[in-house]
């Protein structure tokens, strides 16, 4: 792994070091003395900004925003509590530009490369900083705070590290017609990977056959290390009961009768696209969320 971040770094600063910048941005200079890599990365993360010259230009926008880019894959190789420390140091400096439209970039790249579902890098750990700085930010309108106050409260659900809430989802019985209700906290294993998914959603179709032809997951689950509950968030019954024979029989499989889950007043999983993937380990502690199946692979093969 310290191969692997020295080897980032390295390329991370080459790259930047080519990229045409104008003399707005530049990266700071990496003391001789710090040689261990999560020490190179802190320290890269932390001073990433501090020989940026924070002004609004519309000539500074691709610069800025490809100095962003660079500046968020970095933040895996760093301390959490680093990168947060830094992401509030960079915002609190832009807020200080007079006209606000810096700010407001900034901001606008932090939604876009860290919030939105679409963005290969989004994190949701790293945007939480970013909500309780707008929240928190006397000089803008309190209209302005009103979206990242919703976002904050759905993004502080289920986070890694926190257990998961808990789940009651109606599965079929033995029997030839009936159903039973069953909670995700009575699965038993040493891992459980819970699939949100609609039978309706081409990508959750995908994603699905991808975890069966798995030869990595079909081993895990075969061995009972890894259980797989695929939840459908609909009382929809009828979608659910057609799309059944799709599943493997070793999946647990359900759906959410009472309609509990994304409710619209007080959900409990914030469940912004479809198919969403939490790992849990044995106690239901949230590992990773949000996952594709690459990533559910790559954590057991490393």
């Amino acid at each position: 792994m310290n191969k692997i971040i020295t080897r980032f770094v390295a390329i991370s600063m080459m790259m930047l070091s080519m990229t045409a910048f104008s003399q707005s941005f530049a990266l700071p200079e990496m003391p001789d003395s710090l040689t261990d890599p999560r020490d190179r990365a802190n320290y890269l993360v932390l001073h990433y900004w501090d020989n940026f010259i924070f002004q609004y230009t519309l000539l500074t926008q691709n610069a800025t925003e490809q100095a962003f880019v660079d500046y968020v894959n970095i933040m895996p190789h760093a301390a959490k509590d680093t990168v947060v420390l830094s992401i509030n140091n960079m915002l609190t400096t832009a807020d200080k530009e007079p006209t606000g439209k810096l700010y407001s970039y900034f901001l606008e790249l932090a939604e876009k490369y860290l919030y939105e579902m679409s963005s290969p890098v989004h994190n949701d750990e790293y945007y939480i900083p970013v909500a309780e700085h707008i929240i928190a930010n006397k000089r803008l309108p309190d209209i302005e705070s009103v979206r990242p106050t919703y976002r904050l409260n759905h993004l502080l659900k289920n986070r890694a590290g926190t257990t998961a809430t808990d789940i009651e989802y109606t599965a079929m019985t033995n029997a030839v017609i009936g159903y039973e209700t069953k909670k995700l906290s009575d699965i038993v294993a040493d891992y459980t990977l819970l699939l949100f998914y609609n039978p309706e959603c081409g990508h959750c179709v995908e994603a699905i056959k991808a975890l069966k032809a798995s030869a990595v997951i079909e081993s895990l689950t075969s061995s009972g290390k890894l259980r797989i509950l695929a939840f459908y968030p609909s009382n929809d019954v009828d979608t659910w009961k057609q799309f059944t024979s799709n599943l493997p029989k070793n999946w647990f499989n359900g759906f959410d009768k009472e309609f509990k889950v994304t409710n619209s007043t007080s959900p409990t999983y914030e469940l912004r696209q479809l198919p969403t993937m939490y790992l849990l380990d044995k106690d239901k502690t949230i590992l990773m969320k949000e996952l594709t199946v690459e990533a559910v692979e790559k954590y057991f093969v490393d």
